[in-house]
């Protein structure tokens, strides 16, 4: 006997995905800045992504699957780098940093599983301390993105 097993949509709500649709340029040397987040990735309806303020919330309290990405570009050799990913602006879900030692594209990327509540939202920032304020972020769905996944509700 075949017995078919299906998750009923609900189960996976909410999802959100953002990404840089334009390419953000001039980052600030030594200091944190927000990734503007200005794009709602394609066949995300659930309506939980903020472009205006850059962030998500899930709205539903639950386990997150939560991944981002940052795409450098215009790097400068032998610098540091680095990706944070923070729940309500405060704690810092991810943190991740690279010394450079090459002059092309640089990619930091992370997940992680986390508790959110109804009024929790993610968001992600871009550093790096490399002497200069010419260091930009490259644009496109899979270059630039921060995504939210419901796993379990609480």
């Amino acid at each position: 006997m075949f017995v078919a097993i299906s998750s009923p949509p609900s189960i996976l709500k909410p999802t959100g995905n953002l990404h840089l649709g334009t390419h953000q340029d001039n980052l600030v040397d030594s200091a944190q800045t927000l990734v503007e987040l200005d794009t709602i990735t394609p066949n995300f309806p659930d309506g939980i992504e903020d472009t205006v303020l850059h962030k998500i919330t899930p709205a539903v309290a639950g386990f997150y699957d939560v991944k981002a990405q940052i795409g450098f570009y215009d790097i400068v050799v032998d610098k540091v780098f680095g990706m944070y990913v923070y729940k309500n602006n405060s704690d810092t879900l991810i943190q991740k940093f690279v010394h450079t030692s090459f002059n092309y594209d640089l990619y930091i990327g992370g997940s992680v599983l986390v508790y959110l509540n109804n009024t929790d939202y993610v968001t992600l920032k871009a550093y790096h301390s490399s002497g200069v304020d010419t260091i930009c972020l490259r644009a496109g769905a899979a270059d630039t993105f921060l995504s939210v996944a419901l796993r379990r509700k609480a």
